[in-house]
């Protein structure tokens, strides 16, 4: 499910690391296509080595980073 960006999600995009540097108007002009994705649990959201078209800011909930072996092992490289 895809949302619109509200103003409180827009707030805490705003302050994340990568936005806090920029002034309002060019945040907003960057954050104005920007749309809230909603993910099951367990789901996965990209693959290792897939092309990169966007990049994720997570406003609720947990987000597993991992790396699969080409044994098949899963290492985790961090829960955020």
């Amino acid at each position: 499910m895809t949302l619109r960006l509200g103003s409180n999600e827009f707030a805490t995009v705003r302050n994340s690391a990568m936005f806090a540097g920029l002034t309002q108007d060019i945040a907003q002009d960057v954050l104005s296509d920007t749309a809230i994705e909603v993910h099951e649990a367990d789901s996965v959201i990209f693959h290792q080595g897939d092309e990169a078209h966007a990049f994720f800011v997570v406003l609720d909930g947990w987000v597993k980073l991992s790396r699969v072996m080409p044994s098949g092992l899963e290492t985790v490289i961090g829960t955020f």
